[in-house]
């Protein structure tokens, strides 16, 4: 079951990847199975301080999109979840938060926001595109990063240590 498992989480952050970097849309079902392998891989490993860990993240995750919504709301008008921040974004930040310990969360999320930041100023430098016009797949994004570590965690190819919950 753990292969499965392993396998079912790989497959679901390559088609999230995929769907929200051509389309921008993501279908929950991929959500749902990663989610689903994910829980079965926590189930599994029973490792000890599992509902401390997952009660971090929780807090780290309320905080973080709900200090992101004020900040929006207090700069600009119309809807945050739709405009700006999307579903899928959330749904894979509870994906996230179901992998990751808490410091390796807030380290994989603030890491990745830098080379988006870096890449969006890139992008504007060389292009002269307007950045505010751009749309991120935050979503997409974030699950080929966890891919990335997941297959090269499971190579034992990391230079590092990563906290999976699993």
């Amino acid at each position: 079951m753990n292969s499965v498992s392993w396998f079912a989480c790989c497959i679901s952050l390559l088609f999230i990847t995929l769907e929200d970097l051509r389309k921008r849309e993501i279908h929950v079902a991929w959500f749902i199975l990663l989610g689903i392998a994910e829980l079965s891989l926590l189930v599994q490993s029973s490792g000890f301080g599992i509902k401390e860990n997952l009660g971090i993240n929780a807090l780290f995750l309320i905080s973080l999109i709900g200090g992101t919504y004020v900040i929006f709301k207090l700069r600009r008008k119309g809807q945050f979840f739709d405009h700006y921040f999307g579903w899928g974004d959330v749904l894979m930040m509870i994906c996230l938060s179901l992998a990751l310990e808490p410091y390796s969360l807030i380290v994989f999320v603030v890491g990745s926001s830098w080379c988006i930041l870096l890449a969006l100023i890139g992008l504007h430098t060389l292009t002269f595109i307007d950045i505010q016009a751009v749309s991120i797949p935050l979503a997409g994004i974030w699950a080929l990063g966890l891919l990335v570590l997941i297959v090269l965690y499971r190579l034992s190819m990391l230079p590092f240590e990563i906290g999976l919950l699993w």
